[in-house]
């Protein structure tokens, strides 16, 4: 199952290149866990907290020794990692064999 979370009226705070960004982050780290993580549990949270938007994504699959390196023919991480520098975001990868994945997206917003 995914448990989804989102603040309400989360989209008045964002710009269309914010939103596309997310969204493209968002279907990526799904796409990961659903393909490679052999989860039980999915959550995703769009969360609006302190002037800043939180995106979670985690898992409880097998989980990976992350490093942030390009994998020949695997781009998705490094796709994400520059989706959020055009978002001035930071993009946390927390992962470890056999403990699941935690993605979170965090950055201010002025709307």
């Amino acid at each position: 199952p995914i448990h989804v979370e989102i603040s309400p009226n989360i989209d008045a705070h964002l710009t269309e290149m914010q939103s596309r960004h997310i969204f493209h982050i968002t279907h990526e780290a799904l796409s990961n866990a659903a393909r490679h993580a052999k989860p039980t549990q999915i959550s995703l949270r769009v969360l609006k907290m302190d002037g800043e938007i939180v995106v979670i994504v985690e898992d409880d699959g097998i989980g990976f020794d992350y490093q942030p390196r390009v994998t020949p023919g695997h781009h998705g991480l490094a796709n994400m990692q520059a989706r959020a520098e055009q978002l001035n975001a930071r993009l946390d990868i927390d992962s470890s064999p056999g403990q699941g994945t935690r993605l979170t997206l965090t950055f201010r917003y002025e709307r």
